[in-house]
């Protein structure tokens, strides 16, 4: 399944403008977390309505975080990772001890808005 043309046809179909806000690498993310979630639920041969008989999310959002979708909960892709015994992944994926950069400086104890302009673009 390619996603990527298959998001592209959501966001159009939907009209969804929140992706204005979302890096091509964090939309790729996305899109592959996607479909390891779909090879992890086809791989046990499990129908999308027998994920929504264990877990209690719609079809529609098992296809939308299938898909890459942005839109989703953490709360609910929690659920999915949880079902496929994965969710303990999600506590380590920004952890302070490894995040180099964040371990050249000391945790300040407030942190005031800056007046500086960033270009958020990755």
């Amino acid at each position: 399944m390619n996603t990527i043309v298959s998001f592209k046809r959501y966001k159009e179909h939907y009209g969804i403008h929140s992706m204005k806000n979302l890096s091509s690498p964090a939309e790729i993310a996305l899109q592959q977390l996607g479909e390891h979630l779909q090879i992890a639920r086809k791989s046990r041969r499990w129908t999308q309505a027998e994920v929504q008989a264990r877990t209690g999310l719609s079809r529609v959002t098992i296809r939308r975080i299938e898909q890459g979708y942005p839109g989703v909960t953490m709360g609910n892709l929690a659920t999915l990772l949880a079902l496929y015994g994965r969710v303990e992944a999600l506590a380590h994926i920004i952890e302070p001890e490894k995040d180099l950069l964040a371990l050249n400086f000391d945790l300040p104890r407030r942190i005031r808005q800056s007046r500086k302009e960033y270009d958020n673009d990755f």
